[in-house]
């Protein structure tokens, strides 16, 4: 389990903390650099909790393409959680907070939660449960995402295209 963090105000660091320490069983890696974030890191790490630091783009990227589930979270209603986005691109189901926006963007290959220790560590069971249904569905919704991203980006180019020939 991957908890992408920059430990800012709205990250829930020490629930994250909690819930790795209920798994004992399970591997966590929390990215992000903790010395530099506006929360304080819990003094008391369970073993099976890895801090990476923060991490290059190869580095991170293999981190979230090997997890088994990634966790962005939020207490702000309207954040898009960029690292759930990197996460469903390498193809990996998510865990998000249950907001308006984030329900919307992540509505296949994620579970979404209140914050809570117990509902990461219920999200993260039931993920490891159904493992398939969940990378099956982080792969269509990866690539529903692609073909909206291709076709915006076709609509931009268009747009460009017609301001060129205005100038002309």
């Amino acid at each position: 389990v991957v908890f992408v963090t920059s430990f800012d105000r709205d990250e829930r660091i020490a629930e994250m903390v909690e819930a790795a320490r209920r798994l004992p069983d399970t591997r966590f890696f929390m990215t992000g650099d903790s010395t530099t974030g506006a929360q304080p890191l819990p003094s008391d790490l369970p073993p099976n909790l890895t801090l990476t630091g923060f991490l290059g783009s190869r580095e991170y990227g293999r981190m979230l393409r090997q997890a088994g589930v990634v966790i962005a979270l939020t207490t702000d209603d309207h954040t898009m959680q960029r690292g759930a986005y990197e996460a469903i691109y390498h193809g990996s189901p998510v865990i998000v907070s249950d907001t308006a926006v984030l329900r919307q963007a992540f509505d296949e290959g994620a579970e979404h939660v209140d914050n809570s220790a117990n509902a990461i560590v219920e999200a993260v069971v039931r993920i490891r449960g159904d493992r398939a249904r969940y990378q099956i569905g982080a792969s269509r919704l990866r690539e529903r995402k692609i073909r909206q991203w291709q076709q915006t980006k076709e609509r931009l180019v268009a747009l460009l295209d017609q301001r060129r020939a205005v100038r002309s």
